[in-house]
């Protein structure tokens, strides 16, 4: 049975993804933008940046989508619509994103849109 925890995904173009999840009004998360290694707590362990290269490039791609046990099939569908017009239509999205902060982000990570693999 499904815990309904978080439902995440991995996108090289997060934060811009996420910039045209919220304004579609569908509630989307970051759980962990910060890899464990560069965090706080391990601070004393002196990693630096590029440690654990798979790691960092994860934190900065998992984007949670919304999940939980009242949950429509309509709203999933909702969801994952406009996930699927974000990720297939880049002129569209560059637009939403061309005049925020997630500009230069999106230029760098998502021409062209290619998936990564683990």
């Amino acid at each position: 049975e499904h815990a309904w925890h978080q439902f995440s995904v991995r996108i090289p173009c997060r934060d811009a993804v996420l910039a045209a999840m919220q304004s579609a009004g569908i509630g989307c998360s970051i759980h962990y933008p910060v890899p464990i290694h560069r965090q706080k707590a391990y601070h004393f362990l002196g990693l630096p940046e590029g440690s654990f290269p798979v790691a960092e490039r994860c934190s900065r791609e998992f984007l949670s989508l919304p999940v939980f046990p009242e949950l429509t099939e309509e709203q999933v569908r909702t969801v994952t619509g406009v996930l699927r017009r974000c990720l297939k239509n880049r002129d569209n999205l560059i637009r939403r994103v061309n005049n925020g902060p997630f500009r230069q982000k999106f230029r760098d990570e998502c021409l062209p849109l290619q998936p990564k693999r683990f």
